[in-house]
C-alpha cells in the first residue's frame, strides 16, 4: 500500500512539472518570473510601488526590477529577451527595433509632458547663463549636451526649437551617452545646456552644476516614457495582464497620493521613501513629478507625430509610421482595467 502511495505521488508530480505548473508545498502555484528594465526616475515611481507595496506579489509574480542608465540599452535588451518589460522613454531606438521584425508592444503610460508639472528641466551652464543665455534663441549655435541622436532629449530639443522658429541644426549636438556625462559635461563648461529628466536637473542645478532656465513640460505636451513588453510577456495574456494590474495599482497609488494628495499624508510620504529609495536622490516634496494616467492609458495619438519627426530628420523609416498599429496594444491596459474596477 506505502509503494502504491508512493507511486501516485511521483507520478502526480511528474504530471504538474510536465505540464508546467509546479506547486510547492503549500499547494499554491510558483510565482511567474518577469524582468523588468527600468530607468532610476522618479517616473518609474508606479514601478517601485508596486514591488515595495506587494502589488506585484498578490499577482503571484516575481519581478525582478533592473535598473539602467540608458534608455536605448533597455530596448535593446527588451528585444533580446534579457528583459520581459522596458519601462522608460520613447525613442528613435525603440521604433527601430520593432520595425527591423521584433515584436515588441507598447502597452501603457509611463509620463507625458504636461502642463503644470515639471520633469523635463532646461538648464544652461553657468558660463552660458552669465553670457546672457535665458532661453533657445540666446543658445543658438551653442553646444547642446544629449545622451545620443534619436534620443528623447534630442526629440524635445528639436519641438522646442521649432517652436521658436529653429531647428536642432542651429545647435551643435554632442552625444554623452548617459546622464552622469551629462551632468559632468555641463558642470565643467563642455555643453552649454542640456535637457534633464528629474531628479537629474534639479540635482545638477543645486551641487552648482548649471542654472534653471524652464521646464519643457509647459511648452510641449507629450508621451515621453511608456511601459512595453517583450515578444513573450506580449504573447501570455494571463501573465501580461496580471503584471499590468500591479502596475496600474501603482499608478494609481501614484496618481492619487504623489500627484494629487497632500504632502503631509502618510501615503504620500511612503511613496515618496520608495522613490528616493530607488532613484537614489533625496526626497524633494512633490518637485519633479511627470504626470502619469492613473490608469495607465496611452496618450496614443502622439506617437504618429513622434514618428514623423524622427522620419523627417532620417532616423527612422518612413514606413514606421504605418507599422504604428502593430506596436501600440492597449488590450492588456484594458483588460486590467476592467478587472480592477475604478
Amino acid at each position: 500500500m506505502k509503494n502504491a502511495w508512493r507511486f501516485r505521488a511521483a507520478l502526480l508530480a511528474a504530471a504538474a512539472v510536465w505540464g508546467g505548473l509546479w506547486l510547492g508545498p503549500s499547494g499554491a502555484a510558483a510565482a511567474d518570473k518577469v524582468v523588468v528594465g527600468a530607468l532610476p526616475l522618479s517616473s518609474s515611481a508606479p514601478l517601485f510601488i508596486a514591488a515595495d507595496l506587494g502589488y506585484f506579489s498578490a499577482e503571484n509574480l516575481d519581478v525582478d526590477l533592473k535598473l539602467s542608465r540608458a534608455a536605448a540599452a533597455i530596448a535593446v535588451g527588451v528585444a533580446a529577451g534579457d528583459y520581459d518589460v522596458g519601462a522608460t522613454g520613447v525613442t528613435a531606438s525603440l521604433f527601430n527595433i520593432f520595425m527591423g521584425e521584433a515584436k515588441l508592444r507598447i502597452t501603457a503610460d509611463k509620463g507625458r509632458l504636461t502642463p503644470g508639472f515639471h520633469f523635463e528641466s532646461i538648464v544652461a551652464s553657468k558660463a552660458a547663463y552669465a553670457a546672457g543665455a535665458r532661453g533657445l534663441k540666446d543658445l543658438k549655435g551653442k553646444n547642446f549636451g544629449m545622451t545620443t541622436f534619436g534620443s528623447t532629449f534630442h526629440y524635445i530639443l528639436g519641438r522646442l526649437a521649432e517652436a521658436e522658429g529653429m531647428t536642432v541644426a542651429d545647435f551643435q549636438l554632442k552625444p554623452l551617452r548617459g546622464l552622469p556625462n551629462m551632468v559632468s559635461a555641463l558642470s565643467s563648461g563642455q555643453v552649454d545646456f542640456a535637457i534633464f529628466p528629474e531628479p537629474t536637473g534639479s540635482v545638477a542645478v543645486e551641487k552648482g552644476g548649471g542654472v534653471l532656465l524652464g521646464w519643457a513640460d509647459d511648452k510641449l505636451s507629450y508621451q515621453i516614457a511608456v511601459i512595453f513588453y517583450g515578444e513573450k510577456l506580449a504573447a501570455n495574456k494571463s501573465v501580461g495582464t496580471r503584471f499590468m494590474k500591479a502596475y496600474i495599482r501603482g499608478t494609481r497609488y501614484y496618481h492619487d497620493h504623489m500627484l494629487n494628495g497632500p504632502e503631509d499624508s502618510p501615503e504620500f510620504k511612503r511613496g515618496q521613501e520608495i522613490v528616493s529609495k530607488w532613484t537614489q536622490a533625496p526626497a524633494s516634496g512633490r518637485r519633479g513629478l511627470i504626470f502619469i494616467d492613473r490608469d495607465g492609458k496611452l496618450l496614443a495619438d502622439d506617437f504618429a507625430r513622434q514618428v514623423d519627426w524622427y522620419a523627417d530628420n532620417g532616423f527612422v523609416p518612413a514606413t514606421t509610421k504605418q507599422a504604428l498599429p502593430e506596436l501600440v496594444d492597449t488590450s492588456f491596459q484594458e483588460a486590467a482595467v476592467k478587472q480592477l474596477g475604478p
